[in-house]
């Protein structure tokens, strides 16, 4: 099989060439799936500007038979634009009776050495070095930031676990991501569930924790101290304006009655959200990685709580925007001419409520529906719950409606609808 072999030049890369002229190059000069990604990932580096590749995430070192998994993360050449992680890279390892490397970045150790992992990524390239050891694991330690095992109410605190292993007492690996954390608790500390943040222990009240990291039949425990020292908890918003159908986040900001370096403790606290409305005009979420956002859904206003422990704050939120309504409309011309197909019939009108020209929600079931006026008994309005804005046709005629909505959130402020004429031929 033979694969034309393409030098792209960083001169010609810097033309940015057209993918699809690429794509078709690839069709006709290659059969080499690992050519046609590398001539792929050419064209990605080239129209995106990327500068440099950097392999994350994959532990150093691994046992035989253990996997540690590599992301590839490229940046812009004015490194203004956040790392980006790029899929497609082509990995290769530099002994593969030592360790070998998957497409996805994965590593799987096979026997003791040192291996150089590298990503290919158009132009672009990183390596970083793998240690596969057979040692047996024969202790984990609980390590802490500045080694204090202290942690503010309602704050959260990184933990890591280091392995110490048969013979290697002098080499301790960092196996944070590979244990199993647990923690004891009577007021409801807990580990952060996300994958990506392993040993991250979010506190609640003061108490003494005991936290476990374990791995196969080793363990480690360390005693953590949760100190009472939470005086208060101030919501504070992000910039912008709380409007119907864009989210805003809200923050949770602690005062302590002893030092802390804590500003935030958003994600740490229990959000809530309530007005007197029959219908909620907002809702907040409180489940990671959204906590303290806020999404209404129409115009109105309420209470928005956090609490952690015995503290709490509420601060009164409101939309914005012209959120007063001020007019309903039905969601037919008058007049409405309809002709009579000789069989009874049903045709469901709807009301809406507004803001200036904005809509802001179908009123249809909440709103009293009434004949304004008829020329016959064959056609008739229903205003019954669950077929409110019914109008059944049984013959030909003219009816005019109305209308009648109570905004019960907002003062039981009464707007009528313009009547709407249906004639029947």
């Amino acid at each position: 099989m033979y694969c034309l072999k393409l030098n792209l030049s960083a001169r010609l890369l810097s033309k940015k060439i057209m993918p699809v002229a690429l794509a078709l190059l690839v069709t006709v000069a290659c059969d080499s799936n690992s050519d046609a990604q590398r001539l792929s990932n050419l064209v990605t580096v080239a129209n995106a500007d990327y500068a440099s590749v950097t392999l994350q995430d994959g532990a150093p070192v691994i046992s035989t038979g253990e996997q540690t998994s590599f992301t590839l993360d490229a940046v812009t050449a004015s490194a203004t634009m956040v790392p980006v992680t790029v899929s497609g890279a082509i990995f290769s390892s530099s002994d593969n009776n030592v360790a070998t490397v998957a497409n996805n970045g994965t590593v799987t150790g096979i026997s003791d050495g040192t291996v150089t992992i590298t990503a290919d990524y158009g132009n672009l390239i990183d390596t970083a070095s793998v240690r596969v050891s057979s040692a047996t694991l024969s202790s984990i330690n609980i390590k802490a930031p500045g080694d204090s095992f202290t942690i503010d109410e309602c704050d959260a605190l990184q933990l890591s676990a280091e392995g110490i292993y048969a013979g290697e007492e002098g080499q301790p690996r960092s196996i944070t991501n590979s244990v199993m954390w647990t923690v004891a608790s009577e007021t409801g500390a807990v580990f952060e569930p996300s994958v990506n943040s392993k040993g991250l222990l979010r506190a609640r009240a003061e108490e003494l924790l005991n936290v476990t990291a374990m791995l196969g039949s080793v363990s480690g425990s360390q005693q953590l101290t949760v100190l009472g020292n939470l005086d208060s908890i101030e919501i504070v918003a992000d910039s912008g304006d709380l409007a119907a159908g864009s989210p805003l986040q809200y923050r949770a900001v602690p005062t302590y009655t002893t030092e802390a370096a804590t500003t935030d403790i958003t994600d740490n606290v229990n959000w809530t959200l309530s007005d007197n409305a029959t219908t909620a005009f907002a809702s907040v979420d409180n489940l990671l990685p959204a906590k303290g956002v806020v999404t209404p859904t129409r115009f109105g206003g309420g209470d928005l709580s956090v609490s952690c422990g015995d503290v709490t704050d509420t601060l009164i939120i409101n939309t914005v925007g012209g959120g007063v309504i001020d007019q309903v409309r039905l969601d037919r011309e008058s007049p409405l001419n309809i002709q009579w197909s000789g069989v009874q019939s049903i045709v469901q009108l709807r009301a809406s409520a507004y803001a200036g020209d904005r809509l802001i929600r179908d009123v249809t079931e909440a709103s009293d529906w009434e004949e304004v006026s008829t020329t016959t008994n064959l056609l008739q309005i229903d205003n019954d719950d669950g077929s409110k804005g019914e109008l059944t046709i049984r013959g030909p005629g003219e009816i005019v409606v109305k209308a009648t909505f109570t905004d019960e959130d907002n003062g039981d402020n009464i707007y009528v609808s313009p009547a709407l004429t249906i004639v029947v031929e």
